[in-house]
Protein backbone atom coordinates (compact mmCIF):
# COMPACT_ATOMS: atom_id res chain seq x y z
CA UNK A 1 0.00 0.00 0.00
CA UNK A 2 2.76 2.31 1.05
CA UNK A 3 4.36 3.04 -2.91
CA UNK A 4 0.76 2.70 -4.72
CA UNK A 5 -0.86 4.87 -2.28
CA UNK A 6 2.14 7.02 -1.41
CA UNK A 7 1.35 6.99 2.44
CA UNK A 8 2.22 5.15 5.16
CA UNK A 9 -0.10 2.42 6.56
CA UNK A 10 -0.45 4.30 9.77
CA UNK A 11 -1.27 7.52 7.80
CA UNK A 12 -4.01 5.74 6.07
CA UNK A 13 -6.16 4.52 8.90
CA UNK A 14 -5.47 8.45 10.51
CA UNK A 15 -7.30 9.61 7.66
CA UNK A 16 -9.98 6.68 7.43
CA UNK A 17 -10.11 7.53 11.30
CA UNK A 18 -11.01 10.98 10.61
CA UNK A 19 -13.38 10.87 7.57
CA UNK A 20 -15.32 7.71 9.30
CA UNK A 21 -18.30 8.46 10.68
CA UNK A 22 -18.98 11.31 7.90
CA UNK A 23 -17.88 9.29 4.92
CA UNK A 24 -20.82 6.38 6.32
CA UNK A 25 -23.40 8.62 6.60
CA UNK A 26 -22.93 10.10 2.84
CA UNK A 27 -22.94 6.63 1.52
CA UNK A 28 -25.07 5.35 3.58
CA UNK A 29 -28.22 4.86 1.25
CA UNK A 30 -25.91 3.48 -1.03
CA UNK A 31 -25.09 0.36 -0.06
CA UNK A 32 -24.62 -0.83 -3.43
CA UNK A 33 -21.03 0.50 -3.85
CA UNK A 34 -19.36 -3.13 -3.93
CA UNK A 35 -16.24 -4.46 -6.01
CA UNK A 36 -16.50 -6.98 -8.54
CA UNK A 37 -16.71 -10.00 -6.89
CA UNK A 38 -19.89 -8.53 -4.92
CA UNK A 39 -17.79 -7.67 -1.98
CA UNK A 40 -19.65 -4.27 -0.06
CA UNK A 41 -16.96 -1.47 0.03
CA UNK A 42 -16.06 -0.66 3.91
CA UNK A 43 -14.69 3.18 4.63
CA UNK A 44 -10.89 1.65 4.35
CA UNK A 45 -11.86 -0.15 0.66
CA UNK A 46 -13.74 3.52 -0.40
CA UNK A 47 -10.52 5.58 1.28
CA UNK A 48 -8.14 3.62 -1.07
CA UNK A 49 -10.69 4.09 -4.09
CA UNK A 50 -10.60 7.64 -3.54
CA UNK A 51 -7.21 7.77 -2.94
CA UNK A 52 -5.80 5.91 -5.76
CA UNK A 53 -8.14 8.24 -8.16
CA UNK A 54 -6.23 11.19 -6.83
CA UNK A 55 -2.91 10.34 -6.84
CA UNK A 56 -2.58 8.17 -9.87
CA UNK A 57 -4.21 10.83 -11.94
CA UNK A 58 -5.95 7.93 -13.90
CA UNK A 59 -9.27 7.77 -15.75
CA UNK A 60 -12.55 7.00 -13.35
CA UNK A 61 -12.85 3.89 -16.14
CA UNK A 62 -9.23 2.85 -15.64
CA UNK A 63 -9.80 3.05 -12.20
CA UNK A 64 -13.04 1.22 -12.40
CA UNK A 65 -11.07 -1.64 -14.10
CA UNK A 66 -8.73 -2.24 -11.21
CA UNK A 67 -11.43 -2.24 -8.62
CA UNK A 68 -14.03 -4.05 -10.33
CA UNK A 69 -16.52 -1.48 -10.40
CA UNK A 70 -18.80 1.42 -12.47
CA UNK A 71 -16.91 4.94 -13.40
CA UNK A 72 -19.58 6.75 -11.51
CA UNK A 73 -19.39 4.53 -8.47
CA UNK A 74 -15.83 5.97 -8.55
CA UNK A 75 -16.52 9.23 -9.13
CA UNK A 76 -19.13 9.52 -6.26
CA UNK A 77 -16.82 7.67 -3.71
CA UNK A 78 -14.13 10.52 -5.02
CA UNK A 79 -16.46 13.34 -3.99
CA UNK A 80 -17.74 12.12 -0.92
CA UNK A 81 -14.16 11.52 0.09
CA UNK A 82 -13.06 14.96 -0.92
CA UNK A 83 -15.86 16.53 0.92
CA UNK A 84 -15.54 14.92 4.24
CA UNK A 85 -11.56 15.73 4.49
CA UNK A 86 -12.65 19.25 3.76
CA UNK A 87 -15.09 18.90 6.86
CA UNK A 88 -13.29 16.23 9.08
CA UNK A 89 -9.63 17.32 8.26
CA UNK A 90 -9.55 21.43 8.07
CA UNK A 91 -8.32 21.32 11.43
CA UNK A 92 -5.06 20.25 9.84
CA UNK A 93 -4.60 22.88 7.36
CA UNK A 94 -3.82 26.59 8.41
CA UNK A 95 -1.94 28.99 7.23
CA UNK A 96 1.18 29.66 8.47
CA UNK A 97 2.19 32.05 11.77
CA UNK A 98 4.05 35.03 11.26
CA UNK A 99 7.10 33.10 13.06
CA UNK A 100 6.51 30.27 10.94
CA UNK A 101 6.66 31.68 7.99
CA UNK A 102 10.18 33.14 8.34
CA UNK A 103 11.21 29.32 9.27
CA UNK A 104 9.58 28.33 6.25
CA UNK A 105 11.13 31.28 3.97
CA UNK A 106 14.63 30.54 5.58
CA UNK A 107 13.78 26.78 5.02
CA UNK A 108 13.33 27.51 1.38
CA UNK A 109 16.13 29.73 0.55
CA UNK A 110 18.55 27.25 2.35
CA UNK A 111 17.39 24.18 0.67
CA UNK A 112 16.23 25.23 -2.64
CA UNK A 113 17.72 28.66 -3.22
CA UNK A 114 14.78 30.54 -3.20
CA UNK A 115 14.44 33.35 -0.93
CA UNK A 116 11.25 34.94 0.28
CA UNK A 117 9.23 32.09 -0.82
CA UNK A 118 6.42 31.13 1.52
CA UNK A 119 5.29 28.14 -0.49
CA UNK A 120 5.16 25.83 -3.81
CA UNK A 121 1.85 25.61 -5.28
CA UNK A 122 0.16 23.39 -7.37
CA UNK A 123 -2.83 22.62 -9.00
CA UNK A 124 -4.48 20.05 -10.92
CA UNK A 125 -7.97 19.11 -13.18
CA UNK A 126 -9.68 15.80 -11.26
CA UNK A 127 -11.93 14.43 -13.55
CA UNK A 128 -15.36 13.78 -12.72
CA UNK A 129 -18.99 12.27 -13.39
CA UNK A 130 -21.27 14.69 -15.14
CA UNK A 131 -23.78 15.74 -13.11
CA UNK A 132 -27.04 13.61 -13.20
CA UNK A 133 -28.99 17.04 -13.83
CA UNK A 134 -28.90 17.46 -17.67
CA UNK A 135 -27.11 21.15 -18.65
CA UNK A 136 -25.72 21.23 -15.38
CA UNK A 137 -22.87 23.63 -15.51
CA UNK A 138 -21.27 21.62 -12.46
CA UNK A 139 -17.72 21.39 -12.72
CA UNK A 140 -17.84 22.23 -16.06
CA UNK A 141 -14.49 23.72 -17.62
CA UNK A 142 -14.00 25.88 -21.10
CA UNK A 143 -13.86 22.24 -23.25
CA UNK A 144 -17.16 21.25 -21.33
CA UNK A 145 -15.59 18.47 -19.18
CA UNK A 146 -16.27 17.83 -16.04
CA UNK A 147 -13.42 18.18 -13.63
CA UNK A 148 -13.12 19.82 -10.32
CA UNK A 149 -9.66 22.12 -10.19
CA UNK A 150 -7.62 21.38 -6.54
CA UNK A 151 -4.63 23.65 -5.66
CA UNK A 152 -2.26 23.04 -2.78
CA UNK A 153 0.32 24.75 -1.27
CA UNK A 154 3.43 23.14 0.47
CA UNK A 155 6.43 24.16 2.60
CA UNK A 156 9.71 23.11 2.04
CA UNK A 157 9.38 19.85 4.02
CA UNK A 158 6.46 19.37 1.13
CA UNK A 159 3.58 19.33 4.33
CA UNK A 160 0.58 20.19 2.96
CA UNK A 161 -0.11 24.18 4.71
CA UNK A 162 -3.41 25.16 2.31
CA UNK A 163 -5.49 23.46 -0.19
CA UNK A 164 -8.21 24.44 -2.24
CA UNK A 165 -10.91 22.22 -4.15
Amino acid sequence: MESVLKMTRRTFDYICSLVKKDLTTKTYGFRNFRFGDKKVLGVEDQVAVALMKLTTGESLQNIGMWFGMNHSAISNITWWFIESVEECAICHLKWSSPEEMATIKTSFDKVYGLPNCCGAIDTTHILMCSSAQPNSKVWLDNENKNNMVLQAVVDPDLRFRDVVV
